[in-house]
């Protein structure tokens, strides 16, 4: 299966998207989202509690959960979450 079949929502969760992108741990921890006792929580619900939008969650994963075949880069997810 490629990772560009797997369309990520604003209705995963976020244990849902760390389990498929594991890269997305360093974006989540970068935008202040927790990976850890907030993991059952929607990337709605995540964005709301860190203080941002579900849309910059969006953006920020968007190079670790837009890749074709190959492994996301850490640089440009880590690098995506900063801007």
């Amino acid at each position: 299966m490629s990772f560009a079949q797997t369309s990520v929502t604003t209705e995963w969760t976020v244990g849902d998207v760390t389990r498929c992108f594991p890269m997305s741990l360093l974006v989540f921890h970068k935008l202040g989202v927790d990976t850890c006792c907030g993991a059952t929580a929607t990337l709605d619900k995540a964005a709301a509690k860190a203080g941002i939008t579900a849309a910059d969650i969006m953006a920020a994963l968007a190079p670790c959960t837009e890749s074709d075949d190959e492994p996301p880069n850490t640089f440009d997810a880590v690098h995506a979450a900063s801007e």
